[in-house]
C-alpha cells in the first residue's frame, strides 16, 4: 500500500470500510497537507477526521483555507476541528484571511472595535492554535491582523501579505494598520523570518519598544515603495543578517524597477535624507550581510553600515548611474551582482567606467555583471564594446567575475528587429552585432580577463538571446502581449485531484456526500 498512489488510495477508502480508517492510508493523504476551499469540504473533511482522531490527526502537519466566508455549518466544523486537543499543525496557511477569519460577518472590520475578537466567531479559534511555527497569511485586515496580535510564542516564520483596499483600516485611523512590527508583538521571542507585501508605519514613529532578537531575514515590499523608516527596522530587528525589499503591489505595473519617474522623485530625497540622520543619530544595523531589492529603493535606505554583499534587481540606466555611485558608498559591497543597460555604459569616460575607478568599489572582489544591450546598438562595433568592458574591470581587485552578454533586444538597422517570433533563425543574425556576440569566443574571451586581472580565481562568461522584462525599452511596440491582464492573480488555488473524492480538494460540488 506504500507504494500505491495517493488517488488509487483515496478510491479505494471510498470503497472499503477497513481502508477507511487505516493508519497507514490516513498518514498517506494527510501528510502533505490539506486545503479547505468550500462548505462542504470544510464539514465533510472535519467529520472524517473526528471519526478516527487518534490515527489521524498526528499526521496532519499542514492546513490551508482559502476563499471564505463559510456558512454557520462549516464555521461551526472549523471550531471544532482547530479546538480539537489531537489537533498539532506546524504550518497553516490563510489565502484571503479576512474572508476567511471573519466568515459570519460580511462587514468586520465595521464591527471591530479593538477588542480581541472584532466579533468574528473564528478569530478565537485560529488565535488558539499554540504549535505553529510557520504562518502564511494574505488579504490581512482587521479580523486576521486581530489573529496575528493574539498568537502564542512559538511561531519561527511568517508571511504576510496586507490587503491592498486601506479603506477599512483608514476609517478606524488605524496608524499601525500594516505594520508587523505591532502585529507580531507576541512572537518577538521566537520569529526568525518574515516576508510579505504592503508593510508600513506612521512616518512619525522613530523607534518601537519591541525587539525581536532572532529575526536574521526580511523580504518585504513597502506601501510607500520603500523601507518607511531604516531606524525603526534596525531597532526592532538588530541582528537581521539579510533584507530583501521586493516590489510593492502599488508600484506593479508603473514601469522598471530602474526607473526614478515624477511621481518618485519628489520622496525619495527626503526620505534618504530622514534615513540617514536617523541612522546618525540612533545607529543602524552591525551583522547586515547580504541586502537585495531595486537600486531605488536601496538608495532610498541612506545606508551608514557596511554589507558585504550587494544584489541590485532591475537594471541599472545612464540616468540611475548617480544613485550606484551613492549606493556604494554607503554601504562599500565585496561583492556586487547587478544589470546594466547599453553597451555605451562602458564607453571610455562614461559615468560607469569613472564610477568602477574610484575607491569605494576597490573593495569589491566578487562581480556578477549582465549587460543588456540597447535595442539602438544593433550597428554597434562590438569588439570595441567588449574591450571597453575588459578595460572597464581591470582595475577591480576581483577574485570572482561573471559576465552576461545579453543580446535578446538587439534590433537589425536594415530591417525588423531581431526579437520578433516570426523571424527566422538565420534571419535573427543578420544584425550585425548579434551576429558577432552569438559567434563570440566565450572561453577566449574569458581568458582575456584573466590576463588583465591578476587577482582573479574564477571568471564565467555568459551569452543569453532574452528580451523578456525589458521590453520597456522598445516603447509601446515591445509591450509583451501575453503580460496578465489587469485583475489577474498568479494565485490561484490549485487542487489535489486524488482527494477530490475524499471531500476536500476542490473536484465535488457542495451537494456530494464527499466520501466521508
Amino acid at each position: 500500500m506504500g507504494a500505491s498512489q495517493r488517488a488509487t488510495i483515496s478510491a479505494m477508502m471510498r470503497t472499503c470500510r477497513t481502508l477507511y480508517h487505516t493508519p497507514q492510508s490516513s498518514r498517506i493523504l494527510l501528510q502533505d497537507g490539506i486545503m479547505l476551499q468550500s462548505d462542504g469540504q470544510v464539514v465533510a473533511f472535519s467529520r472524517f477526521m473526528l471519526a478516527s482522531p487518534t490515527t489521524r490527526f498526528h499526521h496532519l502537519r499542514a492546513l490551508t483555507f482559502a476563499k471564505g466566508n463559510f456558512s454557520d455549518e462549516a464555521i461551526h466544523a472549523i471550531k471544532e476541528l482547530l479546538a480539537h486537543p489531537s489537533l498539532s499543525i506546524d504550518t497553516l496557511v490563510l489565502h484571503d484571511a479576512e474572508r476567511v477569519v471573519g466568515s459570519g460577518y460580511p462587514q468586520p472590520a465595521m464591527l471591530y472595535d479593538g477588542g480581541a475578537d472584532g466579533g468574528a466567531p473564528l478569530v478565537d479559534s485560529f488565535a488558539r492554535l499554540d504549535t505553529l511555527k510557520h504562518l502564511v497569511m494574505d488579504g490581512i485586515d482587521v479580523c486576521a491582523a486581530a489573529v496575528l496580535e493574539m498568537l502564542p510564542s512559538r511561531l519561527v516564520s511568517a508571511s504576510l501579505e496586507y490587503s491592498t483596499s486601506v479603506a477599512e483600516w483608514s476609517t478606524l485611523g488605524h496608524g499601525n494598520a500594516r505594520n508587523p512590527i505591532i502585529h507580531l508583538v507576541n512572537l518577538a521571542d521566537t520569529l526568525e523570518v518574515l516576508t510579505g507585501s504592503e508593510f508600513d508605519l506612521p512616518p512619525a514613529v522613530i523607534m518601537y519598544d519591541v525587539v525581536y532578537p532572532r529575526v536574521r531575514k526580511i523580504q518585504a515590499s513597502f506601501a510607500d515603495c520603500w523601507l518607511p523608516s531604516v531606524v525603526a527596522y534596525a531597532h526592532s530587528y538588530p541582528n537581521l543578517e539579510h533584507l530583501v525589499l521586493t516590489t510593492s503591489n502599488s508600484r506593479r505595473g508603473r514601469g522598471p524597477m530602474c526607473a526614478v519617474d515624477s511621481f518618485m522623485a519628489g520622496d525619495l530625497e527626503p526620505v534618504r535624507r530622514t534615513n540617514r540622520e536617523d541612522q546618525a543619530k540612533y545607529g543602524s544595523w552591525k551583522g547586515l550581510r547580504l541586502l537585495e531589492g531595486a537600486l531605488v529603493s536601496v538608495y532610498a535606505l541612506g545606508l551608514v553600515c557596511n554589507v558585504p554583499e550587494l544584489r541590485l534587481a532591475g537594471d541599472v540606466t545612464r540616468d540611475t548611474i548617480r544613485l550606484l555611485d551613492a549606493v556604494l558608498c554607503d554601504v562599500r559591497p565585496e561583492c556586487l551582482s547587478l544589470t546594466a543597460v547599453g553597451g555605451f555604459m562602458f564607453d571610455e569616460g562614461s559615468q560607469l567606467t569613472q564610477l568602477l575607478a574610484n575607491p569605494e568599489v576597490q573593495c569589491m572582489t566578487s562581480l556578477g555583471l549582465e549587460l543588456c544591450f540597447a535595442p539602438s546598438e544593433g550597428d554597434r562595433d562590438m569588439a570595441e564594446i567588449t574591450n571597453n568592458i575588459l578595460r572597464s574591470l581591470a582595475g577591480l581587485p576581483l577574485r570572482r567575475l561573471e559576465l552576461t552578454l545579453n543580446y535578446g533586444l538587439l534590433t537589425n538597422p536594415c530591417g525588423p528587429p531581431s526579437w520578433w517570433p516570426q523571424i527566422s533563425t538565420s534571419a535573427r543574425y543578420y544584425c550585425p552585432a548579434a551576429k558577432y556576440l552569438a559567434e563570440l569566443d566565450l572561453d577566449a574571451y574569458a581568458s582575456r580577463f584573466g590576463e588583465m586581472i591578476p587577482t582573479l580565481e574564477s571568471v564565467l562568461v555568459f551569452r543569453k538571446d532574452d528580451p523578456a522584462g525589458r521590453r520597456y525599452l522598445l516603447g509601446p511596440r515591445g509591450r509583451d502581449s501575453r503580460s496578465p491582464s489587469p485583475g489577474s492573480s498568479d494565485n490561484e488555488v490549485s487542487i489535489d485531484p486524488e482527494l477530490a473524492e475524499l471531500g476536500f480538494g476542490g473536484m465535488l460540488d457542495d451537494e456530494d456526500d464527499y466520501g466521508w
